[in-house]
């Protein structure tokens, strides 16, 4: 329950955040071309606060945090009324409308670029493409791909991270063939490997195209092995064994070695349920900390164990950190390549080349939320950054009720030479907004059948 109620608040906070920078677009450059605002709002449906400003703008925050609105004078579907055509929408020009409509993505990409900036100047950790195994049977192994291998490109783009492996991967998968470069440890030699698509449906593709070829990456923030227990300590008593690989602590699993740590000091009279594998058998340890009194009387849990720090065979750990000003140049070309990504991900997704299951909504968006702030502050960073990507590309979508609607109108305006009738605007206003609630619907769909 406490883990719900920790996804939703994070969630919901996230969302806001994503929310007030795309609203804040539109209010900024309504203001700057003189149109009156009558509300900016966060959320929809009943307000539960709201105030107003000297120019008696209404701020509000609704009961439905799932997006938000800016209304302005003269805009479509809004009945507001100004004497003053200079203070309406719809009397500018409409270069300034566009302009206007187009500030809500603009603001989501600026607001990625902004935490990128952050997160590059901070530093952050990825890793190289070095393969740790194939499975057996799978489109890697049949290739010749093999452990001990680095992917260096795919279709001759370079692969400098398993990030960027695993995007090439996606622009490249409908493919029937996919070349692929990897440098071989063992052979100490550079090798080109061809993978055959030609006989797989691209549609049933896994979220992670690297699994979905048979290739298993080593993810070192999940090995967490004891490489010493001490005498007569409470871990020796349970049972635990030099060798065990911890996964699970109270059935959630082990992300972060100082969370893990951090839990038992402060719980030392709790009896804990570790979850470990010892020689590819999974078992249930419950055990006691043993106690530590410190000189300010506070009691501590201690384990008695020793975790084995991670020895990779190879220096796969890259730490992306840069100047201020090569953190900013940085920042904008990761926020260009993530946009183009996804473009190309919705591009697959409708013309059917990734199925409409692979379709995510806002469960899996507060669980990835979880999970990313149990990696630290950056990965929380990161995750809001590829959010407000998403966010600002799908409201480029030419539904009228999404910000490319509008900017499809007022192309249409611009070349018929008049406003479309408020009639039509209302008709394809409600259309499109059962478009929007069906998509919706089928990513809780989704975001429930996986759970």
């Amino acid at each position: 329950m406490i883990q719900f109620i920790f996804c939703f608040l994070l969630f919901i906070i996230s969302i806001i955040i994503l929310v007030a920078i795309h609203e804040l677009g539109h209010f900024l450059f309504a203001k700057f071309f003189g149109i009156k605002v009558s509300c900016f709002s966060i959320g929809f449906g009943k307000k539960l606060y709201s105030w107003y400003d000297k120019n008696n703008t209404e701020y509000s925050i609704s009961s439905i945090p799932l997006g938000g609105y800016v209304k302005m004078f003269g805009e479509p579907l809004s009945n507001l009324i100004s004497l003053k055509k200079k203070e309406n929408f719809n009397y500018i020009k409409i270069w300034k409308r566009f302009i206007i409509i187009l500030s809500g993505p603009i603001f989501n990409f600026i607001f990625a670029i902004f935490l990128y900036w952050i997160i590059f100047s901070i530093g952050i950790i990825n890793y190289r493409p070095i393969i740790y195994n194939t499975l057996n049977n799978s489109i890697a192994k049949n290739s010749g791909i093999n452990s001990n291998m680095e992917i260096k490109s795919i279709n001759g783009v370079k692969t400098i991270d398993w990030n960027s492996v695993k995007i090439q991967l996606i622009k490249e998968i409908d493919k029937k063939n996919i070349c692929i470069e990897v440098y071989d440890f063992l052979k100490n030699i550079t090798e080109k490997k061809i993978l055959n698509l030609k006989k797989i449906n691209i549609k049933n593709i896994e979220k992670d195209p690297i699994y979905f070829l048979g290739i298993i990456k080593q993810n070192p923030k999940n090995r967490f092995i004891i490489s010493k227990i001490n005498k007569k300590s409470s871990a020796e008593k349970s049972g635990l064994k030099i060798g065990d690989k911890l996964i699970k602590l109270n059935n959630i699993k082990l992300i972060n070695l100082k969370n893990f740590k951090k839990y038992i000091y402060n719980n030392p009279y709790k009896i804990h349920k570790i979850s470990i594998k010892r020689k590819k058998i999974n078992l249930n340890i419950f055990l006691k900390p043993d106690i530590k009194i410190l000189k300010n009387n506070k009691k501590i849990g201690l384990l008695g164990i020793k975790i084995k720090k991670n020895s990779y065979k190879y220096k796969d750990k890259i730490i992306y950190k840069f100047n201020i000003l090569k953190s900013f140049i940085e920042s904008i070309k990761k926020t260009y390549n993530l946009i183009m990504f996804t473009i190309n991900i919705l591009k697959k997704m409708l013309i059917g080349n990734i199925k409409i299951s692979e379709l995510n909504g806002p469960i899996y968006i507060a669980k990835i939320a979880k999970i990313s702030v149990q990696y630290g502050l950056i990965y929380y960073l990161e995750f809001l950054a590829l959010i407000s990507i998403n966010l600002g590309v799908i409201n480029l979508f030419p539904l009228p009720i999404l910000d490319g609607g509008h900017i499809l109108l007022l192309i249409i305006e611009k070349i018929i030479k008049k406003p479309i009738s408020k009639k039509i605007q209302n008709l394809i206003y409600k259309l499109s907004t059962i478009i929007l609630i069906i998509f919706n619907s089928i990513a809780i769909f989704n975001d429930l059948s996986k759970i």
